[in-house]
C-alpha cells in the first residue's frame, strides 16, 4: 500500500471532489452516470495533472491488491529485436478494467507524463515555459457550455419530478438561489422559504423556466416577534415592496398588533427585521440592510453612483425591460443618505451617549490619525511633561491644498443637513458667513513661480456651478483627513476660506502642541500676512500665537516651480524637525476623490458633503488599519540611508579643513534656530559667460600644445615617464578625433599631428633605451610578432611603459622605474579626478546659464552654446580616459598598495554632479529635461558619487606644473553648498527614524486608548429596555476589541525588526503576548553565515525594504462597520 504521505497527498490535490469509491477493485462495474459526473467535476477543478496523479494512485492500489508487478519496474527478461517494452500501456490493456476510470479519463492522463509532481531542480524554474491558466480552460469550454445550460431544463429528469420534500405534489417549482436542484410544491416551497422570504423562485411551464415571487405562491411575513408568529397579527394592505441585492420584487408583510413593548409603530418592526423603511409612515417600500452594505462599499471604494447600482438592480430581475418595474430610486437615495447619518453616528459611539444623536458636537464623527499627536490621547496631556529636546517629535504637520474638480452644479435643490459639521467638511452656515466678508479682497503674489494658485485666486465662477472646487487640510506625514479640515470653494482658492480650514484645524489638532509645520504650495505667499489676517478674524477663529510656533514650507514636487529664494527657504529637505516629511499627501486623497467628481457634482449640496465625508472616514479608516506595514517599512527604509549618509557625510567631511566644515556648521545651526540669520542654503551664482569659457579654453589648449618640450640629453626618470604619460594622452586624442575629420583641410592638419607625435616617440624611444636597456628586444619581438607597424598612425605603436611589461621585464627595469611610475600614476590619477570634477563644474555652471539666459527662439546663440558644451564634454572624455589608463596601470604596478583606499575603478554611473537636481546633460526640450531628472533619485535619497568624497593628496585641483588653477577658497564655496545638503540629508533620514519610532508608539497608545474609551461605553445606558442595552454594550466591546486587536498585530510586527536592530521594545509582554514570527520573504543566500558584520544588516533593511515596497495597496482593504 502507498504510504499515509502519499496517500494525502494524492488527497490534498483534489480536496474539493469527493474520492471514486476503490474499496472494491475487482468489482469492474461501475455507475457510468457517477463516473462520468465525477470527471466532469474533476476536470472542472484540478485538471489533466491531477488525472494522472488519481491514475498513479489507482495503479498502486490494483498492483498490490492482485499481488502484480508494477509497471514502472525494469523487465525480469531480456528485451527481444530491440523494440522497447509499453509496460503501462500492456498494463492499463490488461487490468483497464479493474482500475475503476472510464477511457475519456484514461485518455486525458496518458497525455500526462508520469510522474508530474515531481520538482523542478534548483535555479532551472524559471526556464521552464509557464502556461497561462486560461489555456486549460480552453480545451474544456464545451463541457462548461453544455454544464451552464443544463440548468435551463430539469436535469436527470424528462418530465416535472415529484415534490422532494412531500412526494405528494408535483415539484413544478425551484428556487434559484437555493443550492442543488431541488424540484418542490407550491405549499411546500413556502413552507422551505419562511426565513427566506426573498429568494427568486422559478416555475416549469410551457416547457421552461418562468419568474415567479413567493408572494404569488402565498407566503406572508410576520414582522415584530422576530420570526415568530403573533397572536393578533395584522396583513399590511397591499404589498411591500423591497429593494435587495437580488432585485426588485412585491412581498406581503403581516405587522404585530399585540401591543409587544418596543414594535408597535410599524417602521420599528421592519428595521427589527433588518429591512430599513423609505418612510416612517405607512411605509410601502423598505431596501435591506445587507444592500445598503454592499452599496456604501462599493460607493466609498469603487465610488459606484446610486443610478448606475439601482439601474442594474432592475437587469437582474428583467434584463429585457418588458415588464414595468415599480421605481424607487428616490426612495433609495433617501433611505441612503438615512444609513450613512445613522451608521456615522454608531460608530462614532452615539447610541451610547445618553445625549444621543442630536447632542453631536462639531468634528466628533471623524476617524483620527492615530499617529498625530493627542494630549491625552497618545502622549502626555500637558506638553510641558515632555522633555524640551523631545517636543519636536510632538509637532502637528498639515499639508493644505485645493481640488478644482470636485464641482457642485447650481441646480437650486432643497436639501436638509443631517450632519452639519460632524465630519471633515465644515459648518457651512458659519463658513459661509465668514468667506463673504472677504470675497472681493485681491491676493498678492509674493513669489516669482510659475505656480497659478494665487493668480487664479480670485477667478469668478460659471454660472453653471454653485461650487468651483474644494480646499482641504490633511495630515502632512499620513494623509489623514483632520476634523474641519475641508470646505467648498465658491469662487477661486483665495486666502479666506483656506484660513478658515487652516486654523479650523489648527485650533483643534494644535491646541496644547508648541509646534506646528504648515505645507502649501503657495506657502511663500501664504504666510506672508498670516498672522496679520489671524488678528482681524473672529475671536473663535484666532490662534493662540504666543505658544504655537509655525514653519512654512512648499511640497517637494511642487518646490520646483518656484524661484531660487523659495527653493532655499521653503524646502522639507532644509526644515530642521521634519523627517523626510514631503507634504504631498494631500495629492494622495485628491486621486482618491475625483473618482466621484461627475457623481457627486448632480447632488444637492448637503448630500454631496455627506457623500464626500463618508470618503474620507474609508480612507481614513483603510489607512489606520494599514498603519502597521506602512510603518514598518518607514522605519527600515529610515535607517537603511541614515546609515548610509552618516558614511557618506563622514567621508565628504574628510575632504576639508576642519575649520571649514565647523564654520559652515555654525552657520545652518544659526539659520534653523532663527530664520533672521542669512540662509546658508542659498547660493551664489556666478555667472558663467560664453566668453569667459572661450577665454579658459584657450588657455587650456595653448598649455596643451606646449606640454612635452625638453631636452633629451637632459632627461630624468621623471621626466621620461612624464613625456610617455603625455605621449599616450596626444594618442588617445588623437584615436578620438579621427572619426571627425572628414574635410581635407582637417585630414592635412591630422596627417601633421601623427608626423608630430611619431617624430616625438622616435626620439622618447633613444632616451628609453638608456633606462630599459632590454627594450630593444621586445621592439624586435613586437616588429616580428606585426610585421611591420603602420607608421602612418603612430597614435596606436605601444610605448612600453613598465606597467605594460610582463612581470619578468618589470622586475628587470632598475633605477625604481616600476616605484616611480607608480608614484607618478597616482598623482596623474588625482590630477585628472580633480579635471574630471573642475570639467564639471564647468559645464554645470553653463548649463544652467544656458537653460536660463540663452535658451529661445534665437538658433546663433544656442548653437554656440552647444558646440562650447560639447567642446567640454569632449574634454572631459580625455579626463576619463587619462584616469582609467592611470587605475589599470596601478592595478598592475601595485594592486594592494594604500592607493586602493581613495581611488576606485570609474565608471559611468560615477561620472555625475554632486547635487540631485542638477543637470549632468544639456538637453535641447523640456520633456527630455523631464525625463532625465525622472531618472534621478531625490534630494533625500541621493548618493554622492565617490569622485567628490576623495581628498585631493595636497591642494585642490592642482596641476601638474604645480600651479593652482582654482584656489582653495572658490573650491570650498562651489562644496559649501554640496557638504550642507549632505548634512541635511543625514539629518533628515535621522529624524525619520526617531519620528517613525514615536509614530509607532503614539499610534499603539491610541489604538489602547480606543479600546478603553470604548469599554467605558459598556452600561453607559443602563435605563433603556434590555435588548437596547444588549445591543450597545455586544457592539462597544467588538469596537474595543477591534481596536486592541490592530494594536496587537502592529506590535507582533514590529517587534522582530526592533529585535533585529537592537532596538528597545516599547511594549509589555502582558498586553501584547509574544507571537510567532512568520518566516521572512528573503531567500537565504549562499554566501551567508555567522560572521556577518553591519554591512550584512544594512543589506538585510534594504532587501526587507524592497521586499515591502508594494504593501502599501489600499485596495484590498475592507470597511469595518
Amino acid at each position: 500500500m502507498p504510504s499515509a504521505r502519499k496517500r494525502r497527498r494524492v488527497q490534498a490535490t483534489h480536496p474539493r471532489t469527493p474520492s471514486p469509491d476503490t474499496s472494491n477493485v475487482n468489482n469492474a462495474p461501475q455507475d457510468t452516470s457517477r463516473t462520468s459526473l465525477y470527471n466532469v467535476s474533476f476536470t472542472h477543478i484540478t485538471g489533466a495533472v491531477n488525472h494522472r496523479r488519481v491514475l498513479n494512485h489507482r495503479i498502486e492500489q490494483t498492483t498490490e491488491s492482485l499481488d502484480l508487478p508494477h509497471p514502472d519496474s525494469p523487465p525480469a527478461g531480456p528485451v527481444h529485436g530491440g523494440e522497447p517494452i509499453d509496460a503501462e500501456g500492456d498494463f492499463l490493456h490488461q487490468f483497464g478494467d479493474q482500475l475503476g476510470l472510464d477511457t475519456e479519463f484514461l485518455e486525458v492522463a496518458a497525455d500526462v507524463p508520469a510522474n508530474p509532481s515531481t520538482p523542478h531542480p534548483k535555479g532551472q524554474r524559471g526556464a521552464q515555459t509557464k502556461t497561462h491558466p486560461l489555456d486549460a480552460f480552453i480545451p474544456f469550454r464545451d463541457s462548461y457550455l453544455d454544464e451552464f445550460c443544463r440548468h435551463e431544463g430539469l436535469g436527470e429528469h424528462q418530465h416535472i419530478p415529484e415534490c422532494r420534500h412531500c412526494k405528494n405534489k408535483p415539484g413544478s417549482l425551484k428556487c434559484t438561489e437555493c443550492s442543488g436542484l431541488w424540484f418542490l410544491c407550491d405549499d411546500c416551497m413556502v413552507t422551505c422559504h419562511a426565513h427566506n422570504p426573498l429568494h427568486l423562485l422559478q416555475k416549469w411551464e410551457d416547457g421552461h423556466w418562468q419568474s415567479i415571487t413567493l408572494r404569488e405562491i402565498g407566503l406572508r411575513i410576520q414582522l415584530g416577534h422576530d420570526g415568530l408568529p403573533c397572536p393578533i397579527p395584522e396583513p399590511k394592505p397591499g404589498p411591500l415592496t423591497v429593494v435587495d441585492l437580488n432585485g426588485i420584487q412585491d412581498i406581503s408583510v403581516d405587522y404585530c398588533g399585540c401591543g409587544r413593548i418596543g414594535a408597535s409603530r410599524p417602521f420599528v418592526q421592519l428595521l427589527r427585521h433588518a429591512w430599513w423603511p423609505a418612510t416612517t409612515e405607512r411605509p410601502r417600500t423598505v431596501i435591506t440592510f445587507r444592500l445598503l452594505k454592499h452599496f456604501q462599499a462599493l460607493n466609498v471604494i469603487s465610488k459606484v453612483n446610486l443610478y448606475d447600482y439601482y439601474r442594474s438592480l432592475e437587469v437582474l430581475v428583467d434584463p429585457t425591460g418588458t415588464k414595468k418595474a415599480k421605481w424607487r430610486y428616490k426612495e433609495c437615495s433617501r433611505v441612503i443618505r438615512e444609513y450613512r447619518n445613522t451608521r456615522l453616528a454608531k460608530r462614532s459611539g452615539r447610541a451610547h451617549d445618553p445625549t444621543g444623536v442630536g447632542g453631536t458636537e462639531q468634528g466628533e464623527c471623524c476617524v483620527d490619525c492615530p499617529m498625530c499627536p493627542q494630549p491625552g490621547r497618545n502622549m502626555p496631556k500637558n506638553i510641558n511633561d515632555i522633555p524640551e529636546e523631545e517636543r519636536w517629535k510632538f509637532s502637528v504637520m498639515i499639508a493644505v491644498d485645493a481640488n478644482f474638480k470636485l464641482k457642485l452644479k447650481n441646480r437650486g435643490l432643497r436639501d436638509v443637513a443631517l450632519a452639519p459639521g460632524w465630519s471633515y467638511f465644515v459648518n457651512n452656515v458659519e463658513y459661509d458667513a465668514h468667506v463673504m466678508q472677504y470675497v472681493d479682497e485681491p491676493e498678492m503674489k509674493h513669489c516669482d513661480s510659475s505656480f497659478s494658485a494665487v493668480d487664479h485666486a480670485n477667478t469668478p465662477t460659471r454660472k453653471r456651478f454653485a461650487v468651483n472646487g474644494v480646499g482641504a487640510v490633511v495630515c502632512a506625514r499620513h494623509a489623514f483627513y483632520h476634523k474641519h479640515s475641508a470646505g467648498d470653494l465658491r469662487r477661486g482658492e483665495a486666502f479666506a476660506p483656506m484660513d478658515y480650514m487652516v486654523m479650523s484645524v489648527l485650533g483643534i489638532a494644535g491646541r496644547d502642541i508648541e509646534y506646528a509645520v504648515v505645507s502649501y504650495d503657495i506657502a511663500c505667499s501664504y504666510s506672508k500676512n498670516f498672522f496679520n489676517r489671524l488678528a482681524r478674524y473672529p475671536e473663535a477663529l484666532r490662534l493662540n500665537v504666543q505658544n504655537l510656533q509655525i514653519k512654512w514650507a512648499v511640497p517637494k514636487f511642487h518646490l520646483h516651480a518656484h524661484g531660487p529664494q523659495c527653493q532655499s527657504t521653503y524646502s522639507f529637505n532644509y526644515t530642521r524637525h521634519v523627517g523626510r516629511t514631503h507634504g504631498e499627501t494631500v495629492e494622495t486623497g485628491w486621486a482618491d476623490l475625483n473618482s466621484s467628481a461627475l457623481s457627486t457634482r448632480e447632488m444637492a449640496p448637503h448630500a454631496r458633503h455627506e457623500v464626500l465625508d463618508d470618503i474620507m472616514g474609508a480612507i481614513n479608516f483603510r489607512k489606520t488599519t494599514r498603519i502597521g506595514v506602512s510603518l514598518h517599512k518607514n522605519l527600515l527604509e529610515a535607517i537603511l540611508f541614515r546609515d548610509k549618509n552618516v558614511k557618506i557625510l563622514d567621508q565628504l567631511t574628510q575632504v576639508f579643513e576642519p575649520e571649514v566644515t565647523e564654520e559652515w556648521r555654525r552657520d545652518v545651526e544659526a539659520w534653523e534656530n532663527d530664520s533672521l540669520y542669512p540662509n546658508p542654503y542659498k547660493e551664489t551664482f556666478v555667472e558663467t559667460s560664453l566668453d569667459d569659457v572661450r577665454l579658459g579654453l584657450a588657455k587650456q589648449e595653448a598649455e596643451e600644445a606646449s606640454r612635452g618640450i625638453f631636452s633629451l640629453h637632459q632627461t630624468t626618470v621623471s621626466m621620461l615617464l612624464d613625456v610617455g604619460f603625455d605621449l599616450e594622452d596626444e594618442g588617445r586624442i588623437i584615436s578620438s578625433g579621427v572619426a571627425s575629420c572628414t574635410t581635407e583641410k582637417e585630414k592635412i592638419v591630422l596627417h601633421k599631428t601623427r608626423n608630430s607625435l611619431l617624430l616625438r616617440i622616435n626620439a622618447w624611444r633613444t632616451i628609453q633605451r638608456l633606462y630599459m636597456p632590454f627594450i630593444p628586444q621586445v621592439f624586435e619581438a613586437a616588429d616580428d610578432a606585426s610585421a611591420d607597424i603602420d607608421t602612418s598612425r603612430p597614435e596606436l605603436i605601444p610605448l612600453h611603459l613598465p606597467s605594460s611589461l610582463p612581470e619578468h621585464l618589470r622586475k628587470a627595469c632598475g633605477f625604481d622605474l616600476v616605484e616611480k611610475e607608480a608614484r607618478m600614476r597616482i598623482g596623474q590619477a588625482h590630477d585628472a579626478l580633480n579635471n574630471l570634477r573642475r570639467s564639471l563644474r564647468v559645464k554645470m555652471g553653463l548649463v544652467r546659464y544656458k537653460q536660463i539666459q540663452i535658451n529661445g527662439p534665437g538658433q546663433t546663440q544656442n548653437t554656440a552654446a552647444r558646440r562650447i558644451i560639447g567642446n567640454l564634454e569632449a574634454k572631459q572624455q580625455g579626463h576619463i580616459a587619462r584616469y582609467r589608463a592611470a587605475y589599470e596601470a596601478l592595478c598592475v604596478l601595485d594592486p594592494d598598495g594604500s592607493w586602493t583606499e581613495h581611488l576606485k575603478k570609474l565608471r559611468k554611473s560615477d561620472i555625475v554632479s554632486p547635487r540631485a537636481n542638477d543637470p549632468d546633460t544639456e538637453k535641447c526640450t523640456p520633456a527630455e529635461r523631464r525625463k532625465d531628472q525622472s531618472s534621478k533619485n531625490s534630494e533625500g535619497r541621493h548618493a554622492m558619487s565617490w569622485i567628490w568624497l576623495v581628498r585631493p593628496p595636497s591642494v585642490a585641483d592642482q596641476d601638474n606644473d604645480g600651479k593652482k588653477d582654482v584656489a582653495d577658497g572658490e573650491v570650498n564655496e562651489s562644496m559649501r553648498i554640496d557638504w550642507l545638503k549632505q548634512r541635511a540629508r543625514h539629518d533628515r533620514w535621522a529624524e525619520e527614524v526617531d519620528l517613525t519610532t514615536a509614530e509607532m508608539q503614539r499610534a499603539v497608545t491610541y489604538l489602547e486608548w480606543r479600546s478603553s474609551w470604548w469599554l467605558g461605553k459598556v452600561g453607559s445606558r443602563p435605563k433603556v429596555r434590555p435588548d437596547i442595552v444588549s445591543g450597545l454594550d455586544a457592539y462597544a466591546r467588538r469596537q474595543a476589541m477591534v481596536s486592541h486587536h490592530l494594536a496587537a498585530s502592529f506590535v507582533n510586527l514590529w517587534r522582530a525588526t526592533f529585535a533585529k536592530l537592537k532596538i528597545a521594545d516599547l511594549w509589555a509582554v502582558e498586553t501584547y503576548p509574544l507571537l510567532a514570527v512568520p518566516p521572512s520573504r528573503k531567500k537565504p543566500s549562499v554566501t551567508d553565515n555567522d560572521s556577518s558584520d553591519s554591512s550584512s544588516d544594512n543589506e538585510d533593511l534594504d532587501s526587507d525594504a524592497d521586499d515591502r515596497r508594494d504593501d502599501a495597496d489600499d485596495n484590498d482593504d475592507e470597511i469595518e462597520d
